[in-house]
């Protein structure tokens, strides 16, 4: 199922999957990433083909935006059997999942919220 994209990359997918075109900026937010970080990721994206990248739309010429191409939104059908693979490596069992989500969810709720006790 390999889709030829590193998890940030992945990531960064997802969010125009979602959103179809965005600008750096916006992916930075989402992603929780600096554009040190994001800049070259579409970069490579871009090489790939997946992903336009247009400076100057709005009247600040250094707003870049992102946008997908027809191979990036193609990916997205294949993509589509990420999560459930996942699940599979993860939950081995139905009994499993119950048991398992509801904790991981809980841990994952806890990991994005603010800790007061630092």
């Amino acid at each position: 199922m390999g889709l030829g994209l590193t998890y940030p990359q992945y990531m960064a997918m997802l969010d125009l999957w979602e959103k179809r075109s965005v600008s750096v900026g916006e992916l930075c937010s989402d992603l929780c990433l600096d554009t040190g970080t994001v800049s070259p990721l579409m970069k490579r994206l871009a090489a790939a083909g997946l992903v336009e990248r247009k400076r100057g739309e709005t009247s600040d010429e250094r707003v870049v935006k992102v946008r997908l191409t027809e191979a990036g939104s193609a990916l997205e059908e294949k993509a589509r059997a990420v999560p459930g693979a996942i699940a599979g490596c993860i939950f081995k069992s139905e009994q499993e999942h119950k048991t398992l989500k509801p904790l991981l969810d809980k841990l994952v709720e806890r990991l994005e919220s603010p800790c007061s006790d630092i």
